[in-house]
C-alpha cells in the first residue's frame, strides 16, 4: 500500500476570489513516477461543503459571451467566457453526467463564470452528443470532445500561453481520453473525480457506473477491445497531469483511482460535486492549482 503524504491546505477565499495566489499553499504535484497519492486537508470551516448537483445547478452564474460551433449537430458547441481580467490563459472544460444526456453543460456555468471573474483565465466549456442523442455514446461522445479540442486553434479568441484541459467525472475520462490525441498543444490536464478506469468502473452496481456499460454499447466480457481504446489507463497519459479526488466522493470513489498506477491527490471532507461549485474550499484550491499553472 502505498505511503500517503499529508498535506494542510489553507485556502484563503478572499485571496483567490480576488485571482491572486500569492500566499495560499502550493498545488498538486502532477503524477509521477512513484505513485503516491496525496491527502490535503481542510483546516478551516469551508463555505460549504459536500454539496449536491442541485446545489450547483441552482446557483446563479454569468451568462456566456458566445457560442460557437464544431460540428453540424445543434448540441456540438462550445460556449465561452473571456477573463474579466488579463486574459492569459485558456480553461477547456468537459462536463461530466455519467456519459448521459440527461446532464449537461448548464453544470458548468458557475464554474466558468467564476473562473472567468477571479483568474487570467477565459472559459471555454465543451457540450457534445451524449448516450440518449443520436451518434451519442462510444466513440461519438469522443469523436465530439477531439473535433471541439481540434477546432479551438481556428475560434476568433485571443491568444493564450498556457491552455488547461479539464474534465469532471465523465467527462474527466473524455477528457483524459482526448488528451492523448488531440492536435491543440496542452500546457496541463485537470481531472477532477475523472473516471480512468472504464474496465473497472463498469463492473461497479452504482447507476453511473452501470452507465458506463451503456455508454459502451455492452459490457467488457462482451467488447473487450472496445474497452481497451476508451481506457484511460491503457494509453500515454500527459505527464503533466493532475488527478483531484473528493474524500467523501461516493460516485467515483477514492477506490477507483487506488491501485491504478497514477497519482493523485485527495481532499479531505470533499463530495464529488464541490468542484464545480465556487463557494467551496475545494473549488478554491482549483483556483489556486490554475494560478500556479499559469505562473510555470
Amino acid at each position: 500500500m502505498p505511503h500517503k503524504q499529508i498535506i494542510l491546505l489553507t485556502v484563503l477565499y478572499l485571496l483567490t476570489a480576488c485571482g491572486g495566489g500569492s500566499g495560499a499553499s502550493s498545488a498538486p504535484s502532477p503524477r509521477t513516477a512513484n505513485n503516491t497519492p496525496t491527502t490535503v486537508a481542510n483546516d478551516q470551516t469551508p463555505v460549504t461543503n459536500k454539496v449536491s448537483f442541485s446545489d450547483v445547478t441552482n446557483l446563479e452564474a454569468t451568462p456566456s459571451d458566445r457560442q460557437f460551433h464544431y460540428g453540424s449537430n445543434s448540441l456540438q458547441i462550445m460556449e465561452y467566457w473571456p477573463s474579466q481580467n488579463t486574459a492569459k490563459s485558456l480553461f477547456i472544460m468537459v462536463h461530466g453526467g455519467c456519459w448521459s444526456n440527461s446532464y449537461r453543460i448548464n453544470q458548468t456555468y458557475p464554474m466558468a463564470s467564476a473562473i472567468a471573474t477571479r483568474t487570467n483565465y477565459s472559459v471555454l466549456s465543451i457540450e457534445y452528443r451524449a448516450v440518449g442523442d443520436s451518434g451519442g455514446g462510444w466513440p461519438g461522445s469522443y469523436n465530439d470532445i477531439i473535433d471541439a479540442l481540434n477546432a479551438v486553434s481556428s475560434l476568433t479568441i485571443d491568444d493564450y500561453e498556457t491552455t488547461v484541459l479539464a474534465g469532471h467525472s465523465a467527462g474527466g475520462h473524455l477528457a483524459l481520453l482526448a488528451a492523448t490525441e488531440t492536435n491543440l498543444p496542452i500546457s496541463a490536464v485537470i481531472g477532477l473525480a475523472a473516471i480512468v478506469d472504464i474496465e473497472k468502473y463498469s463492473a461497479g452496481d452504482s447507476s453511473c457506473e452501470r452507465a458506463a456499460k451503456t455508454f459502451m454499447g455492452g459490457s467488457y466480457q462482451d467488447i473487450p477491445d472496445s474497452y481497451g481504446q476508451a481506457n484511460p489507463v491503457g494509453r500515454t497519459l500527459p505527464q503533466n497531469l493532475y488527478l483531484l479526488y473528493g474524500e467523501l466522493d461516493n460516485i467515483v470513489p477514492l477506490s477507483h483511482i487506488e491501485g491504478s498506477g497514477l497519482n493523485f491527490s485527495s481532499i479531505e471532507g470533499a463530495g464529488h460535486f464541490d468542484w464545480l461549485h465556487p463557494e467551496t474550499n475545494t473549488f478554491s484550491y482549483l483556483v489556486n492549482l490554475l494560478n500556479t499553472l499559469e505562473q510555470d
